[in-house]
């Protein structure tokens, strides 16, 4: 099953008039394969596997901040190219915005760098979690003030649940669903407004203590401290 973004696939057109020649556009969350930070020269991986080539890909910068050897997700506007085909690619796409989202690798707790989890406990809220294209995604919004200040935000795989922070929500972690705990240090940000935006976590990881075969589970449920009552909860995923 592939989710889409927090509001779906949301397709509109550029114009009212049925005269127009404008095409659809198309807003959703990618993978963005084998770009450049300097020049793009990028593709389109689709959640449903199917492959686009991009155009204009020129036209767009990579920011490897974010970037995992060969690829990356981020939310794109784009319209079909019709009457053209390029070898081995479904499709030829034109992309009209690209907003690259924070990815990077589930981690175990021992690898994340996280040396005191009671550091991270700053509070989200969760508005949509899904899995496709081997990324957890996650929707997240917090409050956010100083636009220098940054906010850490981890995905992370504890194998000592013993002394876990989130230690109370492992009373039934033998119901086949795989377990991650999510930790978020603000900072000290002033906390000004709500921010929201996606976090991809790419679950085939260079960390050896996370070996995970996303068929052996059920699902995903995810432990993290609500932005709504600042209390440590459960959101579960369905594969």
């Amino acid at each position: 099953i592939y989710a889409t973004l927090l509001l779906g696939i949301i397709a509109t057109t550029t114009s009212c008039n049925k005269k127009s020649d404008a095409p659809t556009e198309y807003s959703m969350l990618a993978t963005i394969v084998d770009g450049s930070w300097a020049t793009g020269n990028f593709t389109v991986e689709f959640d449903n596997s199917e492959k686009a080539y991009v155009e204009n890909s020129s036209s767009f910068t990579i920011r490897g901040a974010s970037y995992l050897e060969g690829e990356t997700r981020a939310v794109i506007t784009f319209h079909y190219v019709d009457g053209v085909s390029k070898e081995d690619f479904d499709h030829v796409i034109n992309i009209k915005q690209l907003f690259q989202v924070p990815t990077t690798y589930l981690k175990s707790l021992a690898a994340s760098g996280i040396t005191n989890p009671e550091e991270y406990d700053a509070s989200v809220a969760i508005d949509q979690a899904f899995v496709a294209n081997d990324f957890v995604n996650i929707a997240l919004r917090y409050p956010y003030g100083e636009s220098n200040v940054k906010h850490d935000i981890q995905l992370v795989l504890n194998q000592d649940r013993e002394n876990s922070v989130y230690k109370e929500l492992y009373k039934e972690a033998d119901d086949d669903y795989l377990y991650l705990e999510l930790y978020h240090d603000a900072n000290d940000d002033t906390k000004k407004v709500e921010y929201s935006i996606y976090h991809c976590y790419k679950l085939t990881t260079t960390d050896a203590n996370v070996d995970i075969n996303i068929n052996d589970y059920k699902g995903i449920k995810i432990l993290y401290k609500s932005l709504s009552d600042n209390k440590l909860t459960v959101f579960p995923v369905k594969l």
